[in-house]
């Protein structure tokens, strides 16, 4: 495999707004296939399928983000609340004030709303 995107769909809460999300899981293409635009075309596909669904946002988490700004993603900085798992066991509710490696990029025409963000589950 060349390269391979994983994808979650998600209802998220941002204040008081239900919003319908794509969540990108992973991201990977293989060292040797690098430079072949297969990232970018991957990221198409998978907001162009979350339109045609009539998703509101795709979002992401990420460190490095000059490949997902070239793609429409955004930072946001809304406090930010998760289920926090480990070992297949739920271990708590965590919260971040300022989640900087949280990226959306709008699929419907919807603007990113004010609040916190609840994931309603663990982080993508």
């Amino acid at each position: 495999m060349l390269a391979q995107l994983g994808v979650e769909l998600r209802v998220i809460r941002v204040g008081d707004r239900i919003l319908r999300t794509f969540g990108v899981v992973d991201l990977c293409v293989r060292a040797d296939s690098r430079g072949q635009k297969l990232a970018s075309r991957l990221l198409d596909e998978v907001t162009s399928y979350a339109a045609a669904c009539g998703l509101d946002f795709v979002i992401l988490f990420a460190d490095e983000d000059a490949l997902y700004r070239r793609h429409g993603f955004a930072r946001v900085d809304n406090p930010l609340s998760w289920v926090k798992i480990n070992d297949h066991r739920t271990i708590g509710l965590a919260r971040s004030v300022t989640p900087h490696e949280m990226m959306v990029r709008p699929v419907s025409g919807a603007t990113w709303p004010t609040g916190e963000i609840d994931l309603l589950g663990h982080v993508f």
